[in-house]
Parts: C-alpha cells; sequence; structure tokens
C-alpha cells in the first residue's frame, strides 16, 4: 500500500503556468530503485494537472549540480528553500521523503 500526504502551499502569477520543482525523494530504508520510480510517478502526477511548468529530480540535478543537489536534500526550513527555488527559477517546490514501516511504503510530501 503506498500513502500520499501532500500539503503544498502554491503561489501563481501571471497567466503563465508557474514553475514548480519536485525535488528528489529523500529514500529511508527503501531501496534507491524504489526512490527513482516514486520520483517519476510524482512528476507524472503534477505534470497531469497541467497547472505547473514542472522541474524534474534529473533537471534540479543538472541545473544545480550533484554536489548541491546533497546539500538541498536536506533542506527543510523556509528559507533554504526559498534559496533552491531562487536557483532554480522557481516559486514553488516539492520535497519529501519515502520510508518503510512494516510491509508500507510511506511517501511524506511538503
Amino acid at each position: 500500500m503506498l500513502m500520499w500526504f501532500m500539503s503544498i502551499a502554491l503561489l501563481s502569477g501571471n497567466a503563465e503556468s508557474p514553475k514548480l520543482a519536485v525535488m528528489p525523494l529523500q529514500a529511508k530504508r527503501v531501496p534507491a530503485e524504489t526512490v527513482q520510480v516514486l520520483d517519476e510517478l510524482l512528476v507524472a502526477s503534477v505534470d497531469r494537472l497541467k497547472l505547473y511548468e514542472v522541474i524534474s529530480p534529473a533537471d534540479v540535478n543538472a541545473m544545480l549540480g550533484l554536489e548541491k543537489l546533497k546539500d538541498a536534500a536536506g533542506c527543510d526550513d523556509l528559507s533554504c528553500a526559498a534559496e533552491i527555488g531562487g536557483a532554480l527559477g522557481v516559486k514553488s517546490l516539492i520535497s519529501g521523503s519515502v520510508s518503510k514501516l512494516g510491509s508500507q511504503i510511506i511517501v511524506s510530501l511538503t
């Protein structure tokens, strides 16, 4: 069973679709391959809404580089998120983690 918990504060501006970056999910006792698949599913789900220009984790990696991406993965405060958003040219970010509790995979998003 996969549980999605999502709380996103999205800012809408002009008539253009606002940009939204999907940060790579952090793995907690879950295989990296599982997390990569969930990253792709999350991007596809948000993109399907047709409300945002979605920046994928692969795009984020290409834009920030691996070292900065590692630093950004641990970012969980507002000023850090604002700094990353500014670097990526986006107003909104989705970040989160994937963990395992018993036989359930839990995805927590912010």
